[in-house]
C-alpha cells in the first residue's frame, strides 16, 4: 500500500454478536464489556421487522512514519506481514464488512502517511472520522512522544465524541516505552491502550473488532439521539469513561487554537486547507 488513495478490502464479513473481549494486556480505566442496552434493543427491533440497517463509519490510523501502521492494516486486511518497508504516499484505504447484532456495518480504514512531505494530503482525510488509532512504535520513545502532536492535528478536524485507541506497535521488539506512562496517557484520553504485533499477529483482529463494535454502537446512538433527544444516552454524544471516547475538553481545546495555527501555517508557507 503506497499510493495516494488506493482501496482494498476483506471479502468475508466478520460477525460480532456480543461486544468483543479486549485483547491480552489491553488497559483502560474502565473497559467496556457490552453494547449499550438501547443499541441491542434497536438492532433486535430492526431484525424482527426484517428491516436491518446498513451503516458505515471511518477510522483513521495516524502516527510517525515507519512505526508500523501499514503493516498493521495489511495484517488485518490480507493476513500477511512483510519486513520490507515502503512508505505510504498520502493515504491508503480499505474497508472491512461486518455483521454486528445482525446489522450490516462497514468499517472504513484510512492508513495515513506519517512523513512530513505527505502530511498535507493525509490531514485532508481526517475529516469525518469517528475514531482514530493513534499508533506509535513500542521500541521508539520519540514516536510515543509525538503522539500528542498527532492527536492535536486529528482533533482540529473531528467533532466531540471522537474515539481514540492508543496503540503501541511492534510488541515483538524490546520496549523503550514505560508501560505506566503509556497507560497514564490512555487514561487521560479515555482511550483503550493496546500493545500489538503485526509480525506475530498479536491483538490485530481483536483491536479492529473492538474499533468496529465501538463505532457501530456510536453510529446507532447518535442517529437515535437525533430522532429522540430524550433517549437515555451516555453524556457527550455517547462519550463516557466506559466506552473509550475522548473527552470533549481535548476537542474543544484543540478547536480554540486551530484558527491561530492555520493562520501561522499559511504565513510560513505550509499547507493549509
Amino acid at each position: 500500500m503506497n499510493s495516494a488513495a488506493t482501496s482494498s478490502r476483506r471479502k468475508v464479513a466478520r460477525v460480532i454478536n456480543s461486544f468483543p473481549v479486549p485483547g491480552a494486556g489491553v488497559r483502560a480505566t474502565c473497559l467496556k464489556s457490552d453494547f449499550h442496552e438501547d443499541v441491542r434493543k434497536i438492532a433486535d427491533e430492526a431484525d424482527a421487522k426484517g428491516n436491518p440497517q446498513s451503516r458505515a463509519e471511518k477510522v483513521i490510523v495516524v502516527g510517525d512514519h515507519s512505526v508500523g501502521k501499514t503493516s498493521l492494516v495489511r495484517r488485518f486486511c490480507e493476513g500477511k506481514f512483510t519486513d520490507q518497508y515502503k512508505a505510504t504516499i498520502g493515504v491508503d484505504f480499505i474497508y472491512q464488512k461486518y455483521r454486528i447484532l445482525k446489522q450490516d456495518f462497514t468499517l472504513h480504514i484510512w492508513d495515513t502517511a506519517g512523513q512530513e512531505q505527505f502530511r498535507c494530503i493525509s490531514k485532508a482525510y481526517f475529516r469525518g472520522a469517528s475514531g482514530s488509532i493513534l499508533a506509535f512504535d513500542l521500541s521508539s520513545k520519540e514516536s510515543f512522544d509525538n503522539t500528542r502532536a498527532w492527536l492535536e492535528e486529528v482533533l482540529r478536524e473531528v467533532t466531540p465524541g471522537h474515539k481514540v485507541f492508543l496503540v503501541g506497535l511492534k510488541d515483538d521488539l524490546p520496549h523503550a516505552i514505560d508501560k505506566a506512562e503509556a497507560r497514564k496517557m490512555a487514561d487521560e484520553l479515555k482511550a483503550e491502550y493496546w500493545e500489538v504485533s503485526a509480525k506475530k499477529d498479536h491483538n490485530v483482529n481483536e483491536l479492529f473488532d473492538r474499533v468496529a463494535a465501538a463505532l457501530f454502537e456510536q453510529s446507532i446512538l447518535k442517529a437515535e439521539a437525533k430522532k429522540n433527544p430524550t433517549i437515555n444516552l451516555p453524556s457527550s454524544s455517547s462519550s463516557s469513561r466506559t466506552d473509550s471516547a475522548i473527552s470533549d475538553r481535548y476537542v474543544e481545546k484543540s478547536f480554540e487554537s486551530s484558527k491561530q495555527n492555520a493562520a501561522q501555517a499559511t504565513n510560513q508557507g505550509y499547507c493549509c486547507w
